[in-house]
Protein backbone atom coordinates (compact mmCIF):
# COMPACT_ATOMS: atom_id res chain seq x y z
CA UNK A 1 0.00 0.00 0.00
CA UNK A 2 2.79 2.41 0.90
CA UNK A 3 4.09 1.62 -2.46
CA UNK A 4 1.53 2.20 -4.27
CA UNK A 5 0.63 6.26 -2.27
CA UNK A 6 4.24 6.60 -2.92
CA UNK A 7 4.32 5.58 -6.19
CA UNK A 8 1.23 7.83 -7.01
CA UNK A 9 2.97 10.91 -5.20
CA UNK A 10 5.83 10.60 -7.27
CA UNK A 11 3.78 10.84 -10.27
CA UNK A 12 1.55 13.81 -9.22
CA UNK A 13 5.25 15.43 -8.86
CA UNK A 14 6.12 14.68 -12.13
CA UNK A 15 3.33 15.16 -14.09
CA UNK A 16 2.82 19.17 -12.38
CA UNK A 17 6.20 19.43 -12.47
CA UNK A 18 5.96 19.40 -16.01
CA UNK A 19 2.52 20.83 -16.34
CA UNK A 20 3.49 24.21 -15.22
CA UNK A 21 5.61 26.92 -16.66
CA UNK A 22 6.22 30.36 -15.12
CA UNK A 23 5.11 32.97 -16.79
CA UNK A 24 8.10 36.50 -16.90
CA UNK A 25 8.38 39.32 -18.81
CA UNK A 26 5.69 41.42 -20.47
CA UNK A 27 1.28 41.53 -18.86
CA UNK A 28 -0.26 39.10 -21.21
CA UNK A 29 -3.61 41.53 -20.65
CA UNK A 30 -1.10 44.14 -22.40
CA UNK A 31 -2.31 45.39 -25.73
CA UNK A 32 0.82 44.96 -27.68
CA UNK A 33 0.91 47.25 -31.21
CA UNK A 34 2.74 49.77 -32.09
CA UNK A 35 -0.50 52.26 -33.14
CA UNK A 36 -1.61 55.11 -30.92
CA UNK A 37 -4.89 53.76 -28.80
CA UNK A 38 -8.45 55.53 -27.52
CA UNK A 39 -6.47 55.49 -24.11
CA UNK A 40 -3.46 56.90 -25.03
CA UNK A 41 -5.70 60.02 -26.76
CA UNK A 42 -7.78 60.14 -23.68
CA UNK A 43 -4.89 60.31 -21.50
CA UNK A 44 -2.95 62.91 -23.60
CA UNK A 45 -6.36 64.80 -23.54
CA UNK A 46 -6.36 64.39 -19.69
CA UNK A 47 -3.16 65.96 -19.46
CA UNK A 48 -3.60 68.32 -21.56
CA UNK A 49 -7.04 69.68 -20.36
CA UNK A 50 -5.32 70.19 -16.52
CA UNK A 51 -2.50 71.39 -17.63
CA UNK A 52 -3.95 74.30 -19.31
CA UNK A 53 -6.71 74.52 -16.82
CA UNK A 54 -3.93 74.99 -13.89
CA UNK A 55 -1.98 77.67 -16.12
CA UNK A 56 -1.04 80.94 -14.61
CA UNK A 57 -1.22 83.06 -17.79
CA UNK A 58 -5.04 82.13 -18.40
CA UNK A 59 -6.10 82.64 -15.59
CA UNK A 60 -8.45 86.15 -15.75
CA UNK A 61 -11.79 87.41 -14.64
CA UNK A 62 -13.59 87.12 -18.30
CA UNK A 63 -13.35 84.15 -20.13
CA UNK A 64 -10.27 83.65 -22.03
CA UNK A 65 -11.08 82.27 -25.94
CA UNK A 66 -9.26 79.76 -27.77
CA UNK A 67 -9.03 78.30 -31.09
CA UNK A 68 -7.54 74.96 -32.70
CA UNK A 69 -4.68 75.89 -35.10
CA UNK A 70 -3.16 72.81 -36.43
CA UNK A 71 -1.53 69.54 -34.90
CA UNK A 72 1.45 69.07 -37.33
CA UNK A 73 1.33 65.01 -37.89
CA UNK A 74 5.20 64.22 -37.81
CA UNK A 75 4.99 60.68 -37.04
CA UNK A 76 4.74 58.72 -40.70
CA UNK A 77 1.44 57.56 -39.39
CA UNK A 78 -1.53 58.91 -41.85
CA UNK A 79 -4.25 57.62 -39.74
CA UNK A 80 -3.67 59.65 -37.48
CA UNK A 81 -6.82 61.14 -35.88
CA UNK A 82 -5.32 64.90 -34.26
CA UNK A 83 -9.31 66.27 -34.95
CA UNK A 84 -10.19 63.63 -32.46
CA UNK A 85 -7.46 64.50 -29.83
CA UNK A 86 -8.59 68.16 -29.99
CA UNK A 87 -12.26 67.07 -29.55
CA UNK A 88 -11.20 65.34 -26.53
CA UNK A 89 -8.95 68.21 -25.30
CA UNK A 90 -11.64 70.72 -25.86
CA UNK A 91 -14.75 68.51 -23.89
CA UNK A 92 -12.25 68.59 -21.03
CA UNK A 93 -11.13 71.46 -20.87
CA UNK A 94 -14.85 72.77 -21.09
CA UNK A 95 -15.85 70.45 -18.23
CA UNK A 96 -13.25 71.27 -15.83
CA UNK A 97 -12.62 75.26 -16.51
CA UNK A 98 -15.85 76.34 -15.34
CA UNK A 99 -16.42 78.39 -17.88
CA UNK A 100 -12.99 80.91 -18.04
CA UNK A 101 -11.89 78.93 -21.13
CA UNK A 102 -14.00 78.82 -24.16
CA UNK A 103 -13.51 77.96 -27.74
CA UNK A 104 -14.20 79.66 -31.40
CA UNK A 105 -16.08 76.76 -33.48
CA UNK A 106 -13.12 75.21 -35.74
CA UNK A 107 -16.04 76.17 -38.84
CA UNK A 108 -15.62 79.66 -38.08
CA UNK A 109 -12.31 79.37 -38.47
CA UNK A 110 -11.97 77.67 -41.21
CA UNK A 111 -14.37 79.28 -42.97
CA UNK A 112 -12.37 83.28 -42.33
CA UNK A 113 -9.14 80.97 -43.61
CA UNK A 114 -10.49 80.19 -46.92
CA UNK A 115 -11.86 83.25 -47.29
CA UNK A 116 -8.67 84.98 -46.76
CA UNK A 117 -7.34 82.22 -49.04
CA UNK A 118 -4.52 81.58 -46.29
CA UNK A 119 -2.63 78.67 -46.47
CA UNK A 120 -2.61 77.47 -42.59
CA UNK A 121 -2.73 79.79 -39.57
CA UNK A 122 0.20 81.62 -38.53
CA UNK A 123 2.05 84.46 -36.70
CA UNK A 124 1.43 86.58 -39.68
CA UNK A 125 -2.33 86.09 -39.20
CA UNK A 126 -3.49 85.47 -35.77
CA UNK A 127 -3.56 89.13 -34.84
CA UNK A 128 -6.39 89.04 -37.60
CA UNK A 129 -8.03 86.44 -36.38
CA UNK A 130 -8.30 87.92 -32.99
CA UNK A 131 -10.07 90.64 -34.22
CA UNK A 132 -12.45 88.90 -36.30
CA UNK A 133 -13.41 86.21 -33.83
CA UNK A 134 -11.92 87.42 -30.19
CA UNK A 135 -9.70 84.38 -29.82
CA UNK A 136 -7.17 85.42 -27.18
CA UNK A 137 -4.98 82.15 -27.97
CA UNK A 138 -4.64 79.30 -30.40
CA UNK A 139 -4.23 75.60 -29.23
CA UNK A 140 -1.45 73.88 -31.58
CA UNK A 141 0.82 71.43 -31.75
CA UNK A 142 3.31 68.97 -33.00
CA UNK A 143 3.04 64.77 -32.99
CA UNK A 144 6.06 62.97 -33.58
CA UNK A 145 7.52 59.11 -33.55
CA UNK A 146 10.72 57.53 -33.18
CA UNK A 147 10.60 54.19 -34.88
CA UNK A 148 12.98 51.67 -33.29
CA UNK A 149 13.59 47.96 -34.49
CA UNK A 150 15.22 45.10 -33.75
CA UNK A 151 15.89 41.38 -33.56
CA UNK A 152 12.90 41.71 -30.35
CA UNK A 153 10.48 43.84 -31.62
CA UNK A 154 9.46 46.77 -32.93
CA UNK A 155 9.06 50.02 -30.74
CA UNK A 156 7.28 53.56 -31.42
CA UNK A 157 8.17 56.42 -29.16
CA UNK A 158 5.32 58.97 -29.41
CA UNK A 159 5.59 62.78 -28.81
CA UNK A 160 3.13 64.83 -28.82
CA UNK A 161 3.63 68.46 -28.15
CA UNK A 162 1.07 71.08 -27.23
CA UNK A 163 1.20 75.21 -27.09
CA UNK A 164 -0.67 78.28 -26.45
CA UNK A 165 0.25 81.14 -29.17
CA UNK A 166 -1.00 84.36 -27.63
CA UNK A 167 -2.65 86.13 -30.89
CA UNK A 168 -1.48 89.57 -29.87
CA UNK A 169 1.72 88.71 -30.44
CA UNK A 170 2.87 85.62 -31.04
CA UNK A 171 4.35 84.32 -28.54
CA UNK A 172 4.27 80.31 -26.65
CA UNK A 173 2.45 81.24 -23.29
CA UNK A 174 2.16 77.81 -21.99
CA UNK A 175 3.45 74.40 -23.70
CA UNK A 176 3.55 70.63 -22.56
CA UNK A 177 4.48 67.10 -23.62
CA UNK A 178 3.04 63.86 -23.63
CA UNK A 179 5.05 60.70 -24.24
CA UNK A 180 3.64 57.37 -25.15
CA UNK A 181 6.01 54.03 -26.05
CA UNK A 182 4.45 51.44 -28.12
CA UNK A 183 6.05 48.16 -28.28
CA UNK A 184 5.23 44.50 -30.70
CA UNK A 185 7.44 41.63 -29.88
CA UNK A 186 8.32 39.65 -32.73
CA UNK A 187 7.01 35.99 -32.06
Amino acid sequence: MNLKIITSLFCCLIIFSCGTAEKKGLDEDAILDTHLSSTDLRSTSQQMARSIVTSANISSNKPTIIGFAVIENRTGDLDFDSYNLLDKIRQLILENSNRKLQFVDRASINRIVAEKRWRKINNENYKELKKLLGIDYFLTGTAFCDDQSDSSGESKNYRLSFRLVDTKDGRVVWEDDYEVKKYLPVE
